[in-house]
């Protein structure tokens, strides 16, 4: 049996993994609600993880993940002076990756998903653009710039170049405010 502040955590956990699942609560405000639920118990903080829902107790500066202690129901007046202790039922801690590092983690991989993608979309557009204004020179010209008819096709190229410009240097930039936390 859990002791109600972990069964209370539990539940809003539960509440706002929903939320952000569903789309209605974004990463960061999913984040800063969950920093809202760490608690204190038996001397240690405690905190739910946000993509596993396993129990973490801090370790030093380290969290490491925990079963939470099960509180036991109280025995009656004979049963209180047992020679035999009841075993302990808490899980061996494991040390793994705090839960704000693994949370920034997924963020992170997200984004650089995203910037690898802008990246090469940008080059390919950069690529197009610049090729453009060059087969002319040679009697060519890409039979996809024709789309837009002979008199729109140089501002097009420019716009390609532009755009691909945009894209490389998004994708070159540095990492995104939510994954340096």
């Amino acid at each position: 049996m859990l002791d109600a502040k972990f069964v209370q955590v539990q539940q809003e956990y539960a509440r706002l993994k929903a939320l952000f699942d569903a789309g209605t609560l974004s990463a960061d405000g999913f984040e800063s609600q969950l920093q809202s639920l760490i608690f204190e118990y038996g001397g240690r903080r405690w905190t739910i993880g946000a993509s596993s829902g396993k129990w973490f107790a801090s370790s030093g500066d380290n969290w490491v993940e925990t079963a939470p202690p099960a509180v036991r129901p109280p025995l009656p007046e004979h049963a209180t002076h047992s020679a035999h202790p009841a075993p302990s039922s808490t899980v061996p801690p494991t040390t793994v990756t705090p839960p704000n590092q693994q949370r920034a983690a997924a963020i992170a991989g997200v984004s650089e998903k995203a910037k690898l993608a802008m990246l090469r979309w940008g080059t390919v557009l950069l690529f197009v653009g610049a090729v453009s204004f060059v087969l002319p020179l040679i009697g060519m010209q890409f039979q996809l710039l024709n789309l837009f008819g002979e008199e729109n096709q140089m501002p097009a190229a420019i716009i390609m170049i532009v755009l691909g410009g945009i894209l490389v240097l998004v994708g070159r930039s540095g990492g995104s405010s939510a994954a340096t936390r």
